[in-house]
């Protein structure tokens, strides 16, 4: 089976939901993509089309603190997850 491509935002090491079966076919995705107002919706030096395993080797867990208890110290989350409802040093997470 052939290896499978995503299109990885690099800043924020989150995909974008479609997964390809092959680079060649990811980065025709990511250069005929166009926002309404004509520009790439997925550009080059944010936007990196690399294998699925590559994604989730490049997914390490970085440390996180708890807002509400930063005395509670550490704990770690995935890369991906950092600024989203998943991550405790956010308001997002306790607003959910």
């Amino acid at each position: 089976m052939a290896e499978r491509h995503v299109i990885v935002d690099t800043k924020c090491w989150q995909h974008t939901d479609k997964v390809y079966a092959s680079k060649g076919v990811a980065m025709a995705a990511q250069k005929r993509t166009k926002k309404y107002n004509g520009n790439l919706k997925y550009p080059t030096p944010q936007y990196e089309v690399m294998s699925v395993q590559a994604w989730r080797d490049g997914d390490y867990e970085v440390d996180t603190i708890n807002i509400l208890n930063p005395k509670a110290g550490t704990f770690k989350i995935r890369r991906s997850q950092e600024g989203t409802c998943c991550d405790p040093s956010t308001e997002r997470y306790h607003s959910m």
